[in-house]
């Protein structure tokens, strides 16, 4: 996430004090495209962001979008309530039961079985505690979590490509004017 900040912050000035970037002309034009690909960013950044607050208030509201929330988040819980809230079968030990039928010895071995609850972790104890508001608030903080690591991957992909437009440019002019 540094990385991001930085080259939002600093990409267009760095553009403009790059000696690699060749004359100002394209120094400038190259800021002029950060400054373009930062503001662009910061847009998807502010839609993401402001969904996932209205998502947020709407919660707090209540509402056809509280309730359909509330299904999704009650739908996740009993599913991890099935997958934590188990018993699970437990040997005890094996024996072995001799007797006798018709005066013939026969062998039988005894399992003796009882079932165990299994302990769910403590995380999902500490999430049945949280209310289910709280819990569609952070389902939605999640879901907006990928989206903005991607927008920020993208900014970072695009700003490299922008660099080095220009710095192939610069280089491009320099072999023209020493051909020349």
């Amino acid at each position: 996430m540094t990385s991001y900040i930085k080259q939002t912050a600093l990409g267009p000035v760095s553009s403009l004090v790059s000696k690699d970037k060749g004359d100002f002309s394209n120094r400038a034009n190259c800021a002029g495209a950060q400054f373009v690909n930062n503001a662009k960013t910061l847009a998807q950044d502010v839609v993401v962001l402001g969904a996932t607050a209205a998502g947020a208030k709407g919660i707090m509201k209540g509402g056809k979008f509280a309730k359909f929330m509330e299904k999704i988040d009650s739908t996740i819980m009993k599913g991890l309530k099935k997958v934590f809230d188990k018993k699970v079968p437990v040997n005890l030990d094996h024996k072995e039961l001799v007797q006798t039928v018709d005066g013939k010895i026969v062998k039988a071995i005894v399992n003796r079985t009882y079932f165990k609850k299994l302990n769910p972790p403590k995380w999902f104890n500490r999430l049945r505690q949280v209310s289910a508001s709280t819990r569609c608030i952070g389902l939605l903080g999640m879901l907006a979590l990928p989206l903005l690591g991607y927008i920020s991957g993208k900014h970072i992909y695009k700003s490299g490509q922008i660099d080095q437009k220009y710095t192939d440019k610069a280089k491009v002019r320099q072999h023209q004017s020493e051909v020349l």
